[in-house]
């Protein structure tokens, strides 16, 4: 056969094939043509297994359209390497019953032989076929049988490059790639990582396949090529694709075969600028079968292909694609790594190994030349440029336009240059995308561009930096010399500028020059540039200084703390600076979570320490600290040995973020032996701790000791030794540890929990000392009501009291009350004291002492144990012979049964009490009552209510009584109508001000207009402030809204009368709450009243509103009513930026403007307020690009 180039392909390539080979290549090329004519994956199936005689198909189509090879609808398909004869086809269709299924249901039969046969023998074959078909009763079997010979399957593999040049076949050599080449070749073996921001990138380059030519650009390292293949991966496309690693590996004479042959692919070029993309495109068709995608970084020239620009890998996927592929690069040093790649997956790979290795401490020491070349640009300034260069990438950014110009004379003076080498190397670093604009401001660019100029800027000026340019600059533009000087990672704490920072006077030589200006900003990036000797010198500041002058030093302490931090993370400077931060938590003077008791306290963490320093090191120290003779710093220990017990650690990544430093790992233990002695020693300290002299460490000691059961039981090494430690401490510790595993048993048996804890809990309990009775009866007693069913526990109480004292148990019950003034049991107490046999009389004069404490429970329990046992009367006999205060009687009173004798009482007693103590009692008394005797009390209180807890009290009561009520309720509404308004005289709400507008809403129906005259004199008494989005600011205007426009014309003349509060509630709504008609009328043709209601409307949204707008067309020329409007319209609340808020207002005045019939007085107004908010907008983008938005 001739050849017709690299993509055809020779009969012989195809006989060739055999055995397993050809199968699973014919098997291939159906997949290609189903995925080049656009048919469901799913509608092929296919099966390697050749040469089987049993019956079965290697592959079958299903709803498959048409194509010249394959068949419309459902199709079965048999595969043979070599040939068969006549007979053999006859046979082989005849055994097929997969087949025969597919052609009695109307599909078709295709047999693939791998053999050249001549057009004799392909016909001998079929008619064989055919005559099988026909003689098992299939209809139409001559249109539904076809036989295709290897010199067919050979013109049909040349439609699809991709095949054609498959080493199966012999291809084309090394010019080019299948995909599965191009997949499994050396630069594609690290793992993929998915990238949120390349997820529609990659739809921009399938969109794009529906031109003939497309290209990705980037610079070097960003995985451009991988893009496109991940891209490119899937039944969809990846059987079409060839790709050729450089585009002097494929020639345009190729493309061209490949068109002039009607192929079908798409080719994908490597290494392909756009000039060379340009003359490959040109020799396309729009409608060209061919695909061209091209891959390159961006230069010069232009071209008419979609150019999808790749994005830089995000942060969080590279953090992912380092953890990945670098799993050995700590955390901390991956976060520096991530930050000089500057989203570049070839250069964090690069630098991830070179910080593996060791060969780096900072960013400085990351960073190489030829890298910033190989990865960013080729095109650094060279000569005085390149030094002025340097200078200028010194600051994180630096002032170029207005007023914040002035920087650049100052760094010009400070350093020797001219202000014209500095613009113009600010021109070069631009031409070639090195230097950003931030409003006025520029920055050197990307950030491992500038840590490399800045590293190179100290190395040429660090003498006349701290001689001469420090002295030229103000405070801020200081700070950011010494951010950016911060993201280099490293500084000579012998230079000459650290001596300056040192210096007598300099911003650490004391911690009045420390709070001078805003030097205490600066101590952060000190803290990077020299951990050892800013930790000496801040230590030595904090330990001379009294304690009252640090607490004083409240606008330094949140620098201190953080710069402490960082140095403490340093295994070198730890102790020093955890010393400091120590004496500072003495000093405490914050309220933060992380303020420097909580701070320290993080130190300490089994897995996630806030330092590096290494657990044995941290252990040591926290013992040295439980050994102090300050209190204070005991009371920390115990916090600290707490942290050491979590089993559910988290922590704020802070202390290791250090600028380009890469600092050491966090200081976690490195196997879970490790971590279990670790803990073992917290748990040391915090039992050494429990017999502190000071009562509040001990106790806290305890219960940090005994909280930690939970979470160490499935830990065995844990489990064990905190139970033998436990078990020879105080009984009074043993005591804390029964109760709290009585707790967790309960618990467990509650929730039904089915892991190892229930089965742990047991063997920790059996470590403790055996418990007796007299131990067992203080557990019991401390047991809440949650954790056990209130008789269960009574009845286990009665059991433990007689095995203590089985002649008075009743009497030992009654003691356990006295050992704690709140005991969490005493109603159960009281219940089993009835139940051991205790009389009426004789229970009475027992627990009668509790009475009017929380002990008092005791009592009630023993009453209600009484009428469940029969004496019903047992409640109304103690409380109609005994003498107790109102409110204790009313108390008892309600938790009684609920008898005539009870509810007489409780009427009685509830004149007798103030409104706030009866209004809270009676809440479950009253639960499910009728609605006409929530009323009776509530009109007895509104006569007797003199306070104003009375009032929120007897607020709060009536809205619950309305909870859940449907319908009318006439005798609460009666009530509540007298009760609404009383807030003219208790307005102070608190939380009960939802309740009240409850209350107040159920009067919109019956008398709104009196509801909004009442809302209106309490928001300008100042009593209630109906901001908008308030409660009362919502029922304001539904008040309005049901009293129609007799109310809006009342609250509109109060607005005129100068009642300022009143137009601060009703500003944003009220002008629109009119109609068009009711405004008109109001008024009239006082342009005073159009400004009075101009400052309460909206000029509206998506259509402008009609009452604004009759206040255009009417007054729009009165400057007042204009400017009103417009301030209605640009204020109020949003979030997000700015610019993108008055961008979206900008287009809501503009379709206004373009809606049908604008008058020409709206065009005006229209006009000057786009006009002004254009001009607002250039000045909030510049604020927003200096804050770096």
């Amino acid at each position: 056969m001739p050849d017709f180039g690299p993509f055809s392909v020779d009969p012989a390539q195809v006989a060739a094939l055999g055995g397993a080979n050809f199968g699973q290549f014919v098997a291939r090329l159906l997949a290609t043509e189903s995925a080049a004519h656009g048919m469901a994956g799913t509608a092929l199936e296919t099966t390697y297994l050749e040469n089987v005689g049993d019956g079965g198909v290697d592959a079958g189509l299903r709803g498959a359209t048409r194509t010249e090879w394959v068949p419309a609808g459902d199709s079965a398909w048999q595969f043979k390497a070599g040939d068969l004869g006549p007979a053999k086809c006859k046979e082989e269709l005849e055994g097929a019953t997969k087949a025969i299924e597919t052609l009695r249901a109307g599909g078709s039969y295709r047999l693939v032989l791998g053999a050249s046969l001549t057009s004799a023998k392909i016909a001998s074959r079929r008619t064989k076929l055919v005559e099988a078909a026909s003689g098992l009763g299939i209809a139409d079997a001559e249109i539904k049988i076809e036989l295709i010979s290897g010199d067919q399957l050979a013109r049909w593999i040349e439609t699809y490059p991709a095949l054609a040049v498959s080493p199966l076949l012999g291809g084309i050599g090394r010019r080019v790639l299948s995909y599965a080449e191009w997949s499994n070749s050396h630069p594609h073996d690290t793992i993929w990582t998915e990238s949120p921001l390349r997820t529609p990138q990659v739809e921009g380059l399938h969109a794009s396949l529906g031109t003939a030519a497309s290209r990705i650009e980037g610079v070097s390292g960003l995985g451009k090529s991988r893009f496109a293949l991940e891209a490119l991966r899937g039944e969809q496309y990846e059987p079409l694709v060839i790709y050729a690693p450089a585009a002097d590996q494929f020639p345009i004479d190729l493309l061209i075969q490949l068109r002039t042959q009607g192929r079908i692919g798409i080719v994908v070029i490597d290494e392909c600028d756009r000039k060379e993309h340009e003359i490959l495109a040109s020799t396309l068709a729009i409608n060209s079968p061919i695909r061209l995608v091209t891959i390159g970084e961006q230069g010069l020239g232009s071209t008419r292909s979609p150019i999808l620009n790749l994005s830089v890998f995000g942060d969080e996927p590279m953090q992912e694609l380092l953890r990945t592929n670098r799993a050995n690069l700590s955390p901390e040093a991956s976060r520096v790594v991530i930050q000089v790649a500057a989203g570049n997956i070839d250069y964090a790979l690069k630098l991830a190994q070179v910080a593996i290795d060791g060969n780096a401490g900072s960013a400085g020491g990351l960073i190489a030349e030829d890298d910033l070349r190989a990865f960013f640009t080729d095109q650094l300034p060279d000569g005085q440029l390149f030094l002025a260069s340097c200078a200028l990438a010194l600051f994180s950014r630096f002032g170029f336009d207005g007023e914040p110009a002035m920087e650049i004379d100052a760094i010009a003076r400070g350093l020797g240059l001219s202000v014209d080498d500095l613009r113009g190397a600010a021109a070069s670093l631009q031409r070639h995308g090195l230097l950003s604009k931030q409003g006025r401001y520029r920055s050197v660019g990307p950030h491992p561009v500038a840590v490399y100029l800045a590293a190179r800027g100290w190395d040429e000026f660090g003498r006349k930096i701290v001689a001469e340019l420090l002295p030229q600059l103000d405070s801020d533009l200081t700070e950011r010399l010494f951010r950016r000087a911060a993201d280099i990672g490293d500084l000579d704490a012998a230079s000459p500028a650290m001596a300056a920072v040192l210096g007598s006077d300099g911003p650490l030589a004391s911690l009045d020059a420390i709070a001078d200006g805003d030097n205490s900003g600066l101590l952060t990036h000190f803290a990077v540039l020299a951990p050892e000797i800013v930790a000496n010198r801040l230590a030595d500041l904090i330990s001379s200084a009294s304690e009252d002058d640090l607490i004083h030093a409240r606008g330094i302490r949140r620098d201190l703390v953080w710069a402490l931090e960082k140095l403490a993370w340093h295994s070198r400077t730890f102790l020093v600076a955890a010393n400091a931060l120590l004496r500072l938590a003495k000093a405490e003077n914050e309220t933060y979570s992380n303020n420097a008791s909580g701070t320290w306290v993080e130190f300490f963490g089994a897995i996630l320490p806030g330092t590096a320093a290494a657990p044995t090191a941290r252990m040591d120290y926290l013992r040295e600290c439980a050994s102090s003779v300050d209190p204070r710093v005991r009371q920390l220990v115990v916090r600290g040995a707490d942290r050491a017990l979590d089993a559910h650690e988290s922590i704020m990544v802070s202390g290791e973020v250090q600028g380009g430093l890469v600092v050491e790992p966090r200081g976690r233990p490195e196997t879970f032996g490790e971590v279990w002695t670790y803990r073992n020693e917290a748990i040391d300290v915090l039992a050494s701790l429990t017999t502190d002299e000071v009562d509040a460490i001990a106790t806290d000691a305890t219960k940090q000791l005994v909280g930690s059961i939970h979470g160490l039981l499935e830990t065995e090494a844990n489990r064990e030794h905190l139970g033998h430690k436990i078990a020879t401490l105080s009984a009074e510790v043993i005591s804390k540890a029964r109760i709290e595993v009585e707790s967790l048993r309960t618990l467990f048996v509650r929730v039904e929990t089915e892991d190892g804890r229930p089965a742990a809990l047991a063997a920790f309990n059996a470590l403790l000392p055996p418990q007796s009775p007299t131990d067992r009866l203080r557990v019991l007693a401390s047991t809440r009501s949650w954790d056990r069913g209130t008789d269960d526990l009574a009845e286990e109480l009665v059991e433990i009291a007689r095995q203590v004292d089985s002649a008075d148990p009743g009497d030992t019950l009654a003691e356990v009350l006295r050992t704690d003034p709140e005991l969490p049991s005493a109603y159960a107490i009281g219940r089993a004291i009835q139940l051991v046999g205790v009389e009426y009389a004789a229970g009475v004069a027992q627990l009668s002492e509790f009475v009017g404490t929380p002990n008092g429970e005791a009592l009630i329990g023993f009453l209600h144990s009484l009428v469940n046992s029969g004496d019903s009367g047992a409640f109304d006999r103690y409380l109609d012979e005994t003498d107790l205060a109102p409110v204790v009687a009313l108390q008892y009173s309600v938790r009684g049964a609920r008898t005539q004798a009870a509810a007489e009482r409780v009427d009685r007693l509830v004149s007798e009490v103030s409104v706030v103590e009866a209004a809270r009692v009676l809440f479950a008394w009253m639960h499910g009552a009728d609605q006409a005797e929530s009323a009776r009390y509530l009109q007895q209180w509104e006569r007797r209510i003199v306070s104003q807890a009375d009032y929120n009290a007897a607020v709060d009561f009536a809205a619950m009584q309305l909870h859940g009520k449907t319908g009318p309720l006439p005798d609460l509404d009666a009530v509540i109508i007298e009760l609404v308004p009383r807030r003219r005289e208790y307005p102070d709400m608190g939380q009960e001000s939802r309740d009240w507008s409850v209350l107040a809403r159920r009067q919109i129906y019956a008398s709104p207009l009196d509801l909004v005259r009442l809302l209106v004199d309490l928001v300008e008494a100042d009593a209630v402030h109906a901001f908008t989005g308030s409660a009362e600011n919502r029922l304001l205007q539904e008040a309005v809204s049901a009293s129609g426009e007799e109310a809006w014309v009342e609250l509109m003349n109060r607005l005129e009368r100068g009642e300022w509060r009143l137009s601060f509630s009703a500003r944003e709504w009220l002008g629109n709450a009119a109609t068009v008609e009711a405004a008109a009328r109001w008024v009239g043709g006082s342009v005073e009243r159009a400004r009075v209601l101009a400052n309460v409307t909206s000029p509206g949204g998506a259509t402008i509103a009609p009452v604004a707008r009759y206040l255009i067309d009417t007054f729009g020329e009165d400057e007042r009513v204009s400017s009103y409007l417009v301030g209605q319209f640009i204020s109020g609340m949003w979030s997000g930026n700015e610019s993108d808020r008055i961008n979206s207002q900008i287009a809501e005045v503009q379709s206004w403007m373009a809606a049908p019939t604008p008058s020409a007085n709206l065009r005006a107004w229209g006009r000057r307020l786009v006009a002004n908010l254009e001009a607002r907008l250039q000045a909030v983008i510049q604020e927003e690009e200096e804050r770096g938005w």
